[in-house]
């Protein structure tokens, strides 16, 4: 139970980025107060930045204050409670460091130093190794490709038993490439940019339910239309009207679900210089209210509006933690929620905004770099899976009709030449489609993962290749039905060359 706990927690991207905010968080709170036991007692009021830990640590100054409990035996008793392990180890080592009576902002300032350091020098490891699964992959759809149509070729031989080998064939090509997407998923953990939780915009559920909803209905829609359709000769209704019709819809969806993520993206990418700023006018004017002036001279794009409507609520009274927060939340930026509340709660204990808007300027500026370079590994997989899935489309296209006009040589010799026997239409149009679903899905996975911004990434990925590939396959067909009709002819010669003899 505790592996699967984990394995969610890393894939909803939760692993690491917590670690990372709880070092940044008390970072800020030791600018406040030098006391351990203060910054402990701060974290423990609000659940902002640091989730489910806010918990764990208003049981430690609980047991201390109520109870009489030292400080640092009381950290360690609560260790077993957090699954996650870099954030115990980090807990150990500020129980440690009460112990020996460290300087708990030099001990912080030394935790950001390393976490920052980490922060690149993982992430390049992981993305070096991203890059070489990237190759392997293109290798196996490569692969699928050859195999896919080896695996026809063979069936077609007289006496080999069609369905079963071509289910074999479907469901071990499906575990090569799910085994080969959740080793990139695992690789890369995702970097949310959407903050979804709160007062998120009625818009932004309605997509998010329908991207969620969409996918199970993409493959209830193809199951349903190959059904219907599967024994026609016609291949546009077999095989394209199925991939068209699951796959346009998502990527509609997942189109409109992105224009969110880049609006967040464009606010992030003013985040670094505007906490930085706004530390450095609270720390010379005293108040957010009175640091609202100088910075609204500047020009933060998107965030302009929202750092007037941030004045107003100043303006009307509001508290600044309070205000701040607010903002945070309006951006829809998972990360800018996360530093506007590390900066809210510092500010509110008395932090000092110039050192706290400094932190917050490099981390945001560290993972906006991150981001940069896992958009570039996605755009890689992204080139790569798009030219072959197209190319496997038309590849299937064409041997569909090679296959129909082989069927049609085989019923005219199998009574003198009985070497090869025809293969059912619905059995190529199901095995065809069910490898192409699988190489969409697979493809559209990884590149969702690799850039690990919103599940609309998948969306909008799995519409595309899904589109690409009905239309590429309708096109194909179509250009494919001359070689067919030529075939035909040359049948209907040799059929009335075999009734001479």
């Amino acid at each position: 139970m505790g592996a699967l706990k984990k394995i969610i927690a890393e894939v909803e991207g939760e692993a690491g980025a917590l670690y990372e905010l709880l070092i940044l968080y008390f970072y800020a709170l030791s600018t406040a107060s030098p006391n351990p036991r203060d910054i402990l007692k701060m974290a423990s009021t609000s659940s902002a930045p640091i989730r489910d830990l806010s918990q764990v640590f208003r049981k430690v100054s609980e047991a201390v204050e109520r109870w009489g409990y030292e400080l640092n035996k009381a950290l360690r008793y609560v260790l077993n409670k957090i699954r996650d392990r870099d954030v115990q180890s980090f807990l150990k080592r500020l129980s440690d460091s009460m112990t020996l009576s460290l300087d708990i902002r030099e001990f912080m300032r030394v935790e950001l130093e390393r976490m920052m350091a980490s922060l690149v020098d993982e992430f390049e490891r992981r993305l070096d190794r991203v890059k070489k699964m990237i190759d392997a992959y293109s290798a196996i759809l490569t692969s699928t490709a050859f195999l896919s149509v080896s695996m026809l070729l063979i069936a077609s031989i007289y006496g080999i038993n069609v369905n079963n080998l071509l289910l074999s064939t479907a469901i071990g090509i499906f575990i090569i490439l799910t085994l080969m997407s959740l080793l990139i998923a695992h690789s890369l953990p995702p970097d949310p940019v959407l903050y979804e939780e709160g007062h998120c915009p009625e818009k932004l559920k309605l997509l998010k339910k329908a991207s969620v909803l969409g996918i199970p209905a993409s493959i209830a829609i193809s199951v349903t239309l190959l059904t219907i359709f599967g024994a026609e000769s016609d291949p546009i209704k077999a095989m394209s009207l199925p991939l068209l019709v699951s796959g346009v819809p998502l990527l509609v969806v997942g189109r409109i679900g992105l224009r969110w993520v880049n609006k967040s993206r464009e606010i992030d990418r003013n985040l670094p210089s505007f906490m930085k700023s706004l530390g450095d006018a609270v720390e010379v004017s005293g108040s957010v209210k009175s640091a609202c002036k100088p910075i609204l001279m500047n020009d933060y794009g998107p965030m302009n509006k929202l750092l007037k409507k941030l004045k107003k609520r100043l303006e009307m009274g509001f508290s600044q933690r309070l205000a701040l927060q607010t903002f945070g939340r309006e951006t829809i930026s998972k990360l800018s929620y996360s530093m506007s509340s590390i900066m809210a709660d510092a500010l509110h204990y008395g932090a000092r905004g110039s050192i706290v808007g400094k932190a917050i300027h490099d981390y945001s500026l560290r993972k906006l770099e991150n981001r940069k370079k896992r958009m570039q590994a996605a755009g890689m997989l992204w080139g790569i899976a798009l030219l072959l899935q197209a190319a496997f489309s038309a590849i299937s296209a064409l041997i569909s009709v090679l296959m129909k006009t082989m069927a049609a040589f085989i019923n005219l010799t199998s009574s003198w030449l009985p070497l090869f026997a025809p293969i059912p239409e619905p059995y190529i149009h199901t095995f065809f489609l069910s490898i192409t679903f699988a190489t969409a899905y697979a493809s559209a996975f990884s590149f969702y993962r690799i850039r690990g911004d919103s599940s609309f990434s998948f969306t909008y990925a799995l519409g595309f290749l899904l589109a690409v590939s009905g239309a590429v396959y309708a096109f194909a067909s179509m250009v494919s039905q001359s070689i067919l009709r030529m075939a035909m002819n040359l049948t209907e010669e040799i059929t009335s060359l075999l009734g001479e003899l």
